[in-house]
């Protein structure tokens, strides 16, 4: 099988990247950030933390 490209590594783009794997494709994953997280992101700065993703997202 040839190889897919799942492009940014937010929670959906892993859990579809993990799928797909699993079921035997060879899967890539593209991120333009310096990490991985997407909407659930999170980034300190001088003793303060801030979540990067939007602001309605419920998670529990």
């Amino acid at each position: 099988m040839g190889r897919i490209a799942v492009i940014g590594a937010g929670m959906g783009a892993m859990a579809a990247a993990a799928r797909l794997a699993v079921a035997g494709h060879r899967v890539v994953v593209y991120e333009r950030a310096q990490t991985y997280g997407g909407s659930v992101g999170r980034v300190e700065r001088d003793g303060f933390a801030f979540d990067t993703g939007p602001g309605l997202l419920t998670l529990p």
